[in-house]
């Protein structure tokens, strides 16, 4: 069964591990959901309200939405699952993409880059497990992933360098200075060496900038750079509580390093 596994149906089993600590982390605070709460159905009503959110309304609400989210988690759990018994991986991954439609309808102010990136990384995936035997669907599904991640990255570089406070160092402080997403410990410290604060601003953009010339780069150079990833997205999920946002962005490295590889006889 091992070799069935494909780069994409382990991105998206290491996504999928990422959605059930994101699960896990909404139904343990599920208040927020209540209609009195910060991401009630009142609240995203009010900015998305198409047919569209009109007809998925009933499973929207903050009873029906708790049983979505169970059922998320055990969709994601056959993903995992599917990596053993491949016979199965169309079904969970079905049960995961639908999830990610309701969920962008129903957190519209709450999705991040980590949401749009799983529902690339699933709809992908779903693709390659429905035609498994067809080729042009496997490459198309994996340049699919390898260009959404790159894409993501560069444009948010060049948002990075475009932007004084992040050139200055500015920015890392800045964040670091909040209650939400900094530490107090890691502030201090930038305040203490401003050019600690440089040096980590200008490292991210220089890392965000360069990931999409991955392609043209050597196994070694490509090597550095996943490390370089991990090390990136692991601080933000350590420091910043952006679990959701690392799980989804390092799982697609199987898939990007299947596409690298296959770009030339390497």
């Amino acid at each position: 069964m091992i070799s069935e596994i494909t780069p994409l149906h382990l991105t998206a089993a290491i996504a999928s591990v990422g959605l059930l600590i994101s699960i896990a982390e909404d139904l343990s605070c599920y208040s927020a959901f209540e209609d009195s709460g910060l991401v009630s159905r009142k609240i995203s009503r009010l900015r998305y309200n198409s047919t569209l959110s009109q007809l998925l309304d009933p499973l929207l609400q903050p009873r029906q939405f708790r049983l979505v989210l169970c059922v998320a988690a055990l969709g994601s759990i056959g993903v995992l699952l599917s990596l053993a018994a491949p016979s199965i991986r169309v079904a969970p991954l079905l049960i995961v993409f639908i999830f990610y439609i309701l969920h962008s309808v129903r957190n519209f102010y709450g999705s991040d880059g980590a949401d749009q990136m799983n529902i690339v990384v699933f709809s992908a995936a779903f693709v390659n497990s429905v035609f498994p035997e067809c080729g042009l669907a496997s490459r198309s599904a994996e340049w699919f992933v390898f260009a959404q991640l790159n894409l993501s990255y560069l444009i948010a570089g060049i948002a990075k360098l475009s932007c004084h406070e992040w050139r200055s160092g500015k920015a890392i402080a800045g964040i670091m200075a909040t209650e939400m997403y900094g530490s107090g410990r890691i502030s201090k410290c930038l305040k203490r060496s401003p050019m600690a604060a440089v040096v980590l601003c200008w490292a991210v953009i220089i890392f965000e900038c360069t990931f999409p010339f991955a392609l043209w780069v050597s196994r070694e150079a490509m090597i550095s750079l996943f490390v370089l990833g991990i090390l990136f997205h692991a601080g933000c999920a350590v420091i910043m509580g952006l679990n959701g946002f690392a799980w989804a962005f390092l799982a697609t490295y199987p898939t990007v390093y299947c596409v690298w590889s296959s770009t030339s006889n390497r």
